[in-house]
Formats: structure tokens, sequence, C-alpha cells
């Protein structure tokens, strides 16, 4: 009887590995590069067809013994490493010269772009109107819903905050002391967006990487984008793939789309790394994203994929003013308006239609209500643990299917409130950027905004290193 075996981990990414360093696209070939043109056992093959299969043993450390040398690695490493570790360890244990060769094997414009539906809910109206609240981790799903968020950026004639992100991101980009020392140093091995949907923010920061000539020698770089929503990331897809073959940039940029609940990084930990050891990765959570979802989840998936060095970017409106009442106002300025409403009633188009309400624009947008709710008085779906929260509130006045649905929720939070937060998850708050007080004099119509949009910036640190 044979032993046991060793359980094979990530097996498809290493044979991709076998097979790019080869040069071959089958098996038999890879096998026969392996070998070094020895004879190769046709049973092996035969074996290697059903290790695609989820944690799979096998006895074959002969074959790894042949990767052991092809690969490059330590004489010392054990065929059974090879065989049972991860991927990322596996590019660990092959050598520099082996590395470098994926690497430029890899450098194209063509995105990896992965689907994950795993923890996507077949009928997201079910549970919306069990939590009698729409997630807006589901809101965009449908090519209309992400029609609207396109239109409402584009179109908005005094949504401000898509304008005021971008505006902020440049200043940001150009003067944040952290991020031009990352440049300068060339360490930035990925960058990493959290929400889609926003590629002219996409542009801005890779304009900044190719202006300063981060990819003039062998600087190459990760950019990955995640996003529930597939066409939110095919939209932005389309985008990037213009601007590296525009920049000249193919080779040195890789882009890589992730259609997953991001809110569990740790599966895709591989896929959002840095490809190198010693570079580090940029999160951005950009537009007002944070303040959309269960914010603890968000900061705790980051933390559990981070590294000391990496920095974490958060956009957002902050609660400035002293004066609550003030600070509303301020709010509802921006998210009471037609287009805003024409935006958060996309993605219930189908269940109004199904209550046969009327479809005129002008009738269903008279049957939401937006009120700024403090921290107690968000409905349960959108709870806040952060204290100090205000938050735009879309609710429809009509019920469906009996329950009265809270369309979206747009939380903002204080600076204080936030970088606690970040701190359990061991990020030390380095900086703060807005626009300042005779930028915004013009756009806002006063010099003092008591809730402004902001980028708050963030470096992970070792866990005994935080105060």
């Amino acid at each position: 009887m044979s032993p046991p075996g060793f359980v094979l981990g990530d097996w498809p990414k290493k044979k991709k590995d076998l097979c790019d360093l080869s040069g071959q696209s089958g098996l038999k070939g890879m096998c026969s590069a392996v070998y070094r043109g020895a004879p190769v056992n046709p049973d092996l093959i035969v074996r290697m067809y059903k290790w695609t299969q989820p944690r799979f043993s096998t006895n074959d450390t002969e074959f790894f013994e042949k990767v052991k040398v092809f690969l490059g690695c330590d004489p010392l490493t054990k065929a059974s490493r090879l065989i049972e570790c991860s991927h990322q360890e596996w590019r660990k244990l092959m050598s520099a010269q082996r590395r470098r060769e994926l690497l430029q094997r890899g450098r194209t414009n063509v995105a990896q772009f992965f689907i994950d539906l795993e923890d996507h809910p077949s009928k997201p109206e079910a549970l919306w109107i069990r939590d009698r609240a729409v997630n807006s981790q589901f809101a965009y799903l449908s090519r209309a819903s992400v029609d609207g968020w396109h239109t409402l950026i584009t179109y908005g004639e005094n949504y401000s905050l898509y304008e005021d992100c971008e505006d902020v991101l440049k200043k940001f980009l150009n003067s944040d002391s952290k991020w031009k020392a990352l440049v300068k140093s060339g360490k930035i091995g990925s960058i990493v967006i959290l929400g889609a949907g926003a590629e002219s923010k996409d542009r801005e920061i890779l304009n900044n990487l190719c202006n300063k000539d981060y990819f003039s020698t062998d600087g190459h770089l990760k950019y990955v984008v995640f996003d529930n929503s597939f066409f939110m990331l095919t939209d932005t897809y389309a985008e990037l793939e213009k601007f590296i073959v525009g920049r000249g940039c193919q080779g040195k940029i890789e882009p890589v789309a992730c259609v997953c609940n991001f809110l569990n990084l740790k599966r895709w930990e591989d896929e959002l790394r840095p490809h190198n050891d010693d570079q580090v990765a940029v999160f951005f959570v950009l537009g007002g994203t944070i303040g959309n979802l269960n914010e603890r989840l968000l900061l705790e998936s980051i933390g559990e994929v981070a590294r000391p060095g990496d920095l974490l970017i958060i956009g957002n409106d902050f609660i400035r003013g002293s004066d609550l009442e003030v600070c509303k106002k301020s709010l509802l300025e921006i998210y009471d308006r037609d287009d805003t409403r024409d935006f958060v009633l996309a993605a219930v188009q189908k269940l109004l239609d199904s209550e046969n309400i009327s479809r005129d624009d002008a009738e269903r947008r008279a049957l939401v209500d937006v009120q700024v709710n403090t921290t107690s008085e968000l409905p349960s779906a959108f709870a806040t643990h952060l204290p100090g929260t205000l938050a735009p509130v879309f609710r429809l006045t009509v019920p469906i299917k009996g329950v009265r649905l809270a369309l979206a929720v747009a939380k903002k939070f204080t600076e204080d409130a936030l970088t606690a937060a970040c701190q359990t998850q061991y990020f030390k708050h380095c900086g703060v950027h807005r626009l300042e007080k005779k930028e915004t004099l013009e756009k806002k119509g006063a010099a003092d905004n008591p809730t402004p949009y902001e980028y708050h910036v963030f470096e992970r640190q070792e866990p005994g290193a935080m105060n």
C-alpha cells in the first residue's frame, strides 16, 4: 500500500510557471524540458491531469526533484516542500534568475482577469428585502446601474465628490512625502485599487509614475483593481489598456482585475502582493468607498494582507465642523439632488417595475427621501462602530414586497475615529491632504467647508512599533 503522499498546493499556478519557463503549453513538452530531454514516464503525465483537484495528494517526489533543479532552487530544498508550498513560497524558492525570466515573459498588456462569484448572491434583491437595505457591494451588478454611475460622475452638475477626489488625488501624488520617497526608491511593486469605476483616477496615478520615469529602466508594477461588478471592471480595464499602449508601457505595467468580494482579500494575496519581497504595496480606497461598506470588515481585510512599509490611502468627506446642523446641511447640499436619486434608483429598477410603480423619472425620484443620520440613527444594515459619524441615507417612501428599503448610505467620519480604527490593523496615520480654503472658495461658495473631501495616508507598522 502506497503512503498517503503530500498535499499538492496551487498546482495550476505552479504548472503555468513551469510551462512559461519551458516555453511549452502542454504537459508533455513541459515535462520533457524539466527532465532535460530524458525519457518521461507516460504514467506521470496521466497522473498530472488529476492534480488540479483541490487538496490532491501525490507521491511524485522524483518529478519535483527534477523541478528543483529546473527552477534553480537551493540544493537543500526538499521536493516535498515544492509539492506542498503555496505559489507565493514557490516563487521565493526558485532562483532570482528564474523569477526574472517569469517577469519578462509576463510583461504584456494583457490583463489577468479573475472572476470569483463564490460570495455573490444569485438573487441579491431577496437579501435586500430581508435586510431592508440595498447592499452596495452588489448594487452595481447590472449594466444599467454601472451606466448610472458613469452618468452621475460625468453629467452630475453639482455632484462634487468625484471632482474633489480627483483634485485631492493630484495634490497627494505631487506633494506627499511618503509617496514621493517610494517613487524615488522604485520600491512600489503593486498598486491595489479597492473599488473600480474611476478610470480618470487610475490614469492620474499611472501618469504620475510615468512622468517621474518610474518605468525607464527595469521598473515593473502590478496594477490590481478589485470590484464586485464585472461591468465596472471591464470598463476600467478598457481604459487601462488604452493607457498602457498609449504610453508605451507594455511589459512594464501588469494589470490585474479581480471580480470578487474585496472584504476577503486574503484569498487574493498572491495576486495583489508585489513579485519581489523588498517592494511594497500601496492600497487606495478612494471616492467614498469606505463610507458605503462595513468599514471594520474592510480594514480587517486589508490588514490581513498588508505588510510593514505598505501604504493605505483613504479618501472620503470628513467631519470637521463642530456644529452638527451645519455639517448636515453641507452634506445635504451634495447628496439631496435628482442626479444622485437617479443613481441609487438604478439598482432597484427591476423591483420597482415588479410593483408596477410608474416608470416616469420624476415620479420615481419623488419616492426617494434623503436624510443625514447620526451614528445612532443609521439603519442596522448600515451600522458603524465609529463614533461621530454622519451619513446621508437614501430611503424609499413606498414599500416593495411590504418593505421600505434603505437604498444607499454614504458614511462620513472624523479623523480621530478613522485613525483609531486603522491603528487596530497597525496602520499609523502619516498625513492628510485636502483642498485649501482658496481652492474651495469658488467651488463651494464659502471659504470654510465643514465636510471637506480629504485623503488620509497611513503606513503599515510592525505590531511592536505602534505607540
